[in-house]
């Protein structure tokens, strides 16, 4: 068996939710190849050897829509089914967009399955990018919707980061039928770790006693409140741990600095508290981003608002964090430093569900249901 998966724009989760995904699928038995079709060429150096990878620049980035990078993986993608023809292939797409430029009807003809992971509410999300003037929006409004139309053919099936994405989708846009739930995920490695808190705590001059907040921020999204940052610091209280790549200028309480993937694990054992609020709209209320994911296997308890409706399903609510009304209700939180054995436990409950062996194993089954014509 044959997978080809599509990644056609830079993501700043790759690390985390596509290279330890297809390598963990890679070093398996399940497929005989792994393909991975990507916007990004500077990855080389962290991609397995057993994935076979094709990087391509991504053309028209500041458009948002990526045409000839989806138009170069097309065909790509083309002569990669016909070299593998007999093989049972899935095409897996982490996005909606490139799939508008498959002819799904081909496709189907030669019995090949498609797989389109679904994230966000993106007819929601690109009226939160305030960079696009009102040309580039309008433009962007119309591939979007062919996305979308396009993704309404049964023969695509459907996975879903949440329960509320689906419903969403299936009260907005299409009817959705037989349609899966796969979150994101976390290296199976992923654990708190005592030593790491301790060696990293020191490095960052945090005491034993003090209180440390983290907040991993990816991009400069509206939706991540960066501005906010210097203005919710309460350094009598606790200090604000931001990890970015975004320039800020920080006042006393606030250290600012950007790790890789493989650190983060060390500098979520090392905080106290995790930090997520977003607005309360529909592309939160639908959403799960992986910080909050990242928070719960680390065993760390949240602060945030409960505009994230999955996260306040599967949170344990014994282990609940603070909820907070206004970003700057975090200045008046009574904090306190969790004992170890109970960010052990929860880190390892957390992990049952969302490690990349428990995702891989979904989508193992999703794959198996596709080729069985379930």
């Amino acid at each position: 068996m044959i997978l080809l998966y599509i990644s056609p724009q830079y993501h700043r989760v790759q690390d985390s939710q596509v290279i330890t995904f297809l390598t963990k699928l890679a070093n398996s038995e399940y497929f005989e190849k792994v393909y991975l079709l990507i916007g990004d060429n500077k990855i080389n150096n962290r991609i397995n050897k057993n994935i076979r990878m094709f990087s391509f620049p991504v053309f028209g980035h500041y458009f948002g829509l990526h045409f000839l990078t989806c138009f170069l993986f097309n065909v790509k993608l083309l002569y990669i089914i016909f070299q593998n023809f007999r093989s049972g292939i899935i095409i897996h797409s982490r996005t909606e967009i490139p799939l508008q430029y498959l002819s799904v009807w081909m496709l189907k003809r030669m019995n090949i399955r498609i797989l389109c992971d679904i994230r966000g509410a993106i007819d929601q999300e690109v009226y939160l990018f305030k960079s696009l003037n009102n040309f580039m929006l309008k433009l962007k409004e119309i591939f979007i919707k062919a996305a979308i139309k396009k993704l309404s053919n049964t023969y695509i099936r459907k996975t879903f980061i949440s329960p509320q994405l689906k419903n969403y989708y299936n009260e907005n846009h299409f009817k959705i039928e037989n349609a899966f739930i796969t979150e994101s995920m976390v290296d199976d490695g992923f654990l708190y770790d005592i030593e790491l808190r301790n060696k990293i705590r020191s490095e960052l001059g945090i005491g034993q006693n003090n209180i440390l907040i983290i907040y991993p921020i990816g991009g400069s999204e509206s939706w991540q409140n960066i501005e906010l940052m210097n203005k919710i610091v309460n350094p009598s209280k606790y200090t604000l741990l931001l990890l970015t790549k975004n320039k800020i200028n920080p006042q006393r309480g606030l250290i600012v600095k950007y790790v890789d993937y493989k650190d983060m694990n060390g500098y979520l054992s090392a905080a106290d508290y995790g930090f997520l609020f977003r607005d309360d709209n529909i592309v939160n209320q639908v959403a799960l981003p992986v910080k909050s994911i990242e928070y719960l296997c680390a065993g760390l308890p949240i602060i945030r608002n409960n505009s994230i409706q999955y996260l306040e399903q599967i949170i344990d609510k014994n282990y609940n964090g603070h909820i907070i009304n206004s970003i700057f209700d975090i200045k008046k939180l009574e904090l306190k430093i969790t004992e170890d054995h109970l960010r052990e436990y929860y880190s390892k409950k957390y992990l049952s569900f969302f490690s990349t062996s428990v995702i891989v194993e979904k989508y193992n089954k999703i794959y198996q249901l596709l080729l069985n014509n379930d």
